[in-house]
């Protein structure tokens, strides 16, 4: 009989807290097929592959089937795991023409190697041959294995801990993985440099303040804690990211840290050590890691996750696997050094990883660290005080005499005298009285980016004003001027874009001036199209002064009846009410003029009367068209709105009616509207006497386009059986919403012709985004059907691609059925 203590380790029973699998003799399995459903959708949604052919993404995740799990035997961890997989792409050919296909993996499994995996790809059925599969075989497939096998890492990496419990008896076992388990898996480096875990450690995991830690007992199970925690950073995610796998940085301790995957650290003199498991460069950190007073061999789970957000990071951070009674101590930050001390860490840290951002940045990232450990004031008031200063915001002083050497470039020297009020020679007071602002600035910088204010300040007829009032301005508008002079950066929104295009424009700074150009095309629709269109030929902008006559020509209803037409001025009005284009019946004209004369006598202070509206419209009442109405719409609307004279409504009436018509004033030709355009996607159309059958069910495909355009209605075929009516349901959606649907009718003459089904207004449709249009048809069942369908049709300016819509249940797809024609303006 063996003494106490010794013998057969395994048959030693140690004394456990917890009275659990002791010695980790029995079996234990942990169920994981959760985190992987959800760990390898989000790594196959990440692969993207580009070549000279173009570029390829994974964009969905049809099909994923299997299970995972992870069990203990005998201190031995067997992984089992079986999946099978398909996944959707999208490519886009270096010409601009988009096709779709799949990935298909049958056999990932604990069984095969990474190497051993059976991965295919294919182009959906309707497809035609690209280069773009020759890509996605040469180096799509490498890429999916490659995420496949970091799924694999993961799993054993994540989820091995804690299966073998820790002993007192021995030393701690590494988990043994069986042959079977062992794969394949490539080691991705990542760029070398490495840091901001010391601030890892201050802001995830502190311990508690103590002279002489204890270690904590083992050979019991650890009762564990998660949390979440989120900063926002004034730097790039790259900046971010590199500061974090930056050893360099360290310089108040000891630090050893191996910035690549599977590399491991040791921070504040070893009291933080651990490995990373995974990085994605300026996205995701991962990493393993516990402090030196947590039980032996306990490792938590942290990870980073950085979203740039232009000229800020937010830096989101989970964290798994601390141990309970911790969980405080983690979160607020170390307690057994002073704020002070504190301080001046995260100053030298950030003084020293963050060399490109400017001392603002560095001051708000530093107080969002030191904010952790002191409750008040709170990271939220410490920033509206940095930047509510009105007498200048970048206070260069917190940096001490030697803020210019933290900052090497000159555009971030320069960026840090924005709004400051060190080293200002001149004064700004912007605004109109009662509003102004008082803005601070150098006469050399604004000199550099502007030709007015270098004459205003160095030119023969300088002024040597110390303050120059600017009333004409907004202050927002002025200060987004500067600060693209002082830094390049462009901060537009909508509430300040014409205001911040009309100071770019007369202090001739044209860059930012085109910038504000672009920000209002892209958010250019029917509701501000005229207001818009008012101020392009303020500004002479004639490139945004067509895109809002495109808008008005195909949507005039929506545009003439919208809050912004009432805001326009006369002029503006005039040429609206000239353009032969106008795209709507003239009654509804006649009625938004009317509105618009209202709307012009309450901002003068007006009542409004006929006799009132009239006066301000002067002329331009005379650009209506009243004549092209019908006898009946004259009757209802014009001719007893009382805007009108009495003579000018009996010589309308004998205009319409007396075959001896007398003089009008109004013009008399009907405007020419929009000629719509049809997209014909079927070669040849046939009829068959068992099919094609309407029942009512659902006819439906999707498009997309190459530039705007705006969706009229559908072109639809009819009975094959001779003259039938149809009651019809047509809808337009994008990603699932209802953009436009119309319930309506149409009469069939039983030939082969198309007939069309107007959408009440024209939709606007965005380039490059696919759409789906249906139609549900309820008549005569037999009907003509097209064949010999196209995945790609050029209509003019505007090239239509294609493609099967899962809501179609009545069989139409490319290649045949119904929806033959799509009709649009552009």
């Amino acid at each position: 009989m063996a003494k106490w203590g010794e013998g057969d380790p395994r048959w030693i029973v140690e004394e456990r807290a917890d009275a659990t699998n002791v010695n980790n003799w029995h079996w234990t399995e942990r169920d994981v097929s959760g985190w992987s459903l959800q760990r390898l959708r989000q790594l196959l949604l990440g692969v993207r592959v580009a070549g000279p052919e173009g570029a390829c993404q994974l964009t969905d995740v049809n099909k994923l089937d299997g299970e995972a799990s992870i069990n203990n035997r005998k201190g031995k961890l067997f992984f089992f795991y079986e999946w099978q997989l398909r996944a959707s792409w999208l490519g886009t050919s270096s010409s601009g023409v988009k096709y779709r296909g799949t990935v298909d993996v049958s056999n990932l499994s604990d069984e095969n190697d990474m190497d051993d995996l059976d991965i295919s790809v294919s182009l959906c059925k309707d497809q035609p041959n690209t280069p773009l599969l020759d890509l996605m075989k040469r180096t799509g497939v490498p890429e999916v294995r490659r995420i496949l096998g970091e799924y694999v890492h993961q799993l054993k990496s994540e989820f091995s801990q804690g299966m073998i419990l820790p002993s007192t008896n021995e030393p701690k076992p590494q988990p043994e993985l069986t042959q079977k388990n062992q794969i394949k898996t490539s080691r991705a480096q990542v760029e070398s440099s490495s840091e901001l875990l010391s601030a890892a450690a201050h802001i995830s995991s502190t311990p508690r303040c103590s002279s002489s830690p204890a270690p904590c007992p083992s050979g019991v199970r650890i009762p564990t804690c998660s949390f979440n925690l989120k900063e926002t950073f004034q730097t790039s995610a790259d900046e971010l990211y590199r500061t974090f796998i930056n050893q360099e940085v360290f310089t108040r301790s000891v630090a050893l840290v191996d910035g690549c995957r599977g590399g491991r650290f040791q921070l504040l003199d070893g009291s933080v050590s651990g490995e990373f498991t995974q990085l994605v460069p300026d996205q995701r950190i991962e990493m393993r890691w516990r402090f030196r007073t947590w039980p032996s061999e306990h490792y938590a789970t942290i990870n980073l996750d950085l979203e740039d957000r232009g000229d800020e990071t937010e830096l989101r951070m989970e964290c798994r696997g601390v141990p309970a009674g911790e969980e405080d101590s983690t979160r607020e930050g170390p307690r057994c050094s002073s704020f002070k001390e504190q301080e001046e860490m995260a100053a030298e840290l950030f003084s020293t990883s963050l060399p490109h951002s400017n001392v603002v940045e560095v001051v708000e990232a530093k107080k969002s660290f030191i904010q952790l450990s002191e409750p008040e004031p709170t990271f939220e008031n410490i920033c509206e005080r940095d930047t509510d200063q009105p007498n200048g915001n970048n206070n260069v002083g917190e940096e001490g005499d030697s803020w210019q050497a933290a900052h090497p470039t000159l555009r971030e020297r320069n960026a840090l005298m924005f709004n400051n009020e060190q080293m200002a020679d001149v004064h700004f007071i912007v605004g109109p009285p009662g509003e102004t602002q008082r803005v601070p600035a150098h006469k050399y910088v604004l000199a550099v980016g502007s030709s007015v204010f270098g004459a205003m300040f160095y030119g023969d007829l300088a002024e040597g004003q110390s303050e120059i009032h600017i009333p004409d301005v907004e202050p927002a508008a002025f200060l987004i001027l500067l600060k693209y002079m002082y830094s390049d950066e462009i901060e537009l929104e909508a509430d300040t874009v014409l205001a911040t295009l009309y100071a770019a424009k007369k202090y001739i700074v044209p860059a930012l001036a085109k910038a504000c150009v672009t920000f209002l095309e892209t958010s250019l629709e029917a509701k501000n199209a005229c207001v818009l269109l008012s101020q392009s030929r303020l500004f002479e902008e004639p490139e945004l002064t067509q895109r809002c006559w495109e808008v008005i020509d195909a949507q005039t209803e929506l545009a003439l009846r919208s809050e912004g037409f009432c805001e326009i001025d006369l002029p503006t009005l005039e040429i609206i009410l000239q353009r032969e284009t106008l795209n709507m019946r003239e009654v509804v004209v006649f009625q938004a003029v009317l509105s618009w004369a209202a709307a012009v006598c309450r901002r003068q202070g007006l009542v409004v009367t006929p006799r009132n509206q009239r006066a301000v419209l002067g002329k331009a009442l005379y650009l209506v068209r009243i004549p092209s109405m019908t006898l009946q719409e004259f009757a209802d609307g014009a001719a007893q709105s009382d805007v009108l004279t009495l003579k000018e409504t009996r010589d309308v009436f004998l205009w319409f009616t007396a075959t001896n018509k007398p003089r009008l004033e109004f013009p008399l030709i009907k405007r020419a509207g929009l000629v719509p355009q049809r997209c014909h996607r079927f070669q040849s159309s046939a009829y068959r006497s068992n099919q094609w059958r309407y029942r009512g069910r659902c006819d439906s495909i999707q498009f997309a386009v190459d530039r705007r355009m705006f969706m009229a209605g559908l072109g639809l075929y009819g009975s094959s059986s001779g003259k039938a009516e149809y009651s019809v349901k047509i809808e337009l959606k994008r990603q699932g919403t209802a953009l436009a649907q119309n319930f309506t009718k149409f009469l069939s003459d039983g030939s082969s012709n198309t007939f069309p089904v107007w959408f009440e207004h024209p939709v606007q449709v965005e380039q490059d985004t696919f759409y789906t249009v249906s139609a549900v048809l309820d008549g005569n069942e037999l009907s003509y059907f097209g064949q010999e369908g196209m995945t790609e049709v050029q209509c003019g300016k505007v090239t239509f691609q294609f493609q099967c819509s899962s809501d179609s249940t009545n069989g139409t797809g490319v290649q045949g059925g119904q929806i033959p024609e799509l009709v649009f303006y552009c």
